[in-house]
């Protein structure tokens, strides 16, 4: 079945005439950011795993349901690719503006993708709350046993690297001088310093000392970095970029790969542990447990 009649489905069961089906197809397609003239006519195997979750989107959209449901929808997929297709949902929630029931299993993907979550136990509601007050103040012990131990490092999928991040970084531009770039390190006591280019794009960094080792060309001494974060990435994204790549601190950009700030391991834990103050401070009648890791 190609894109444009796995869109068109649920209107042809309604009814609806061909021209009108046309239409909203196009319409769909350009809303999830597919070409309809590159994609209308594809079949699934040409598509990528994201491709094909916008096509999805698209197809439960086509007839303008006030509310989506989606029953476990990236339980079949090895990990990297759920992790994909979960930032790539995110994504498109922010444009199409509909209300989802999201089913799941995966406690850290509710936390990731609910505004609210209702957990159950038995078919019976046992909370329903934000991912938040779940974490932080879990309603009983099935609750807190159904989140799990680590609530401390789960809380990391719910802050933004942008809420958190350094803004007042210092920047050098290639045509800059050598002296030009000592000076922006010496004035803010820095031992490195991100380059940039004209568009303010991420070129690379230099540290103090090989940036004094340099001649007038110290631009090629620029060191690559090894990864690089969208600002609306969570604080556990950047943890695992750190991690990964054996680094304490990477740049963030934002939605045109600009720089925008940076964050570092420092950053993180000092921001959870204001996190954690801030909602014993907001429920003083309720005892947060701090056993068991929380």
């Amino acid at each position: 079945m190609t894109v444009y009649n796995n869109i068109a489905t649920v209107p042809r069961l309604l009814g609806w005439n061909e021209d009108e089906i046309s239409k909203r197809v196009d319409e769909l397609l350009e809303l999830v950011e597919l070409n309809p003239d590159e994609n209308r006519h594809k079949y699934p195997n040409a598509l990528s795993g994201g491709q094909k979750q916008r096509v999805g989107v698209a197809r439960a959209m086509a007839a303008n349901p006030p509310i989506m449901l989606m029953d476990e929808p990236f339980g079949a997929v090895d990990p990297i690719v759920r992790t994909q297709l979960q930032d790539e949902f995110l994504r498109l929630q922010k444009r199409i503006k509909k209300t989802v029931c999201f089913v799941t299993h995966d406690i850290d993907e509710a936390i990731k993708m609910g505004d609210k979550i209702a957990i159950m136990n038995n078919g019976e509601l046992v909370q329903y709350d934000t991912p938040e007050n779940i974490l932080f103040n879990p309603s009983n012990s099935f609750v807190e046993e159904f989140v799990g131990h680590d609530r401390s490092v789960k809380v990391l999928n719910l802050l933004k690297v942008n809420k958190v991040m350094r803004t007042n970084i210092i920047t050098a531009n290639t045509s800059e001088t050598k002296e030009d770039v000592l000076d922006k390190l010496k004035r803010r006591k820095n031992l490195y310093i991100i380059v940039v280019d004209d568009k303010s794009k991420v070129i690379g960094y230099i540290n103090k000392y090989e940036l004094n080792l340099s001649d007038e060309s110290w631009q090629e001494n620029i060191r690559s970095f090894s990864a690089m974060i969208p600002a609306n990435s969570t604080l556990k994204d950047a943890m695992s970029e750190m991690l990964q790549h054996n680094i304490s601190i990477v740049p963030v950009l934002n939605t045109n790969n600009e720089l925008t700030g940076t964050i570092s391991m420092q950053d993180i834990r000092s921001y959870i542990g204001k996190a954690y103050g801030s909602y014993e401070e907001k429920l003083p009648d309720i005892k947060v447990s701090k056993r068991r890791g929380a």
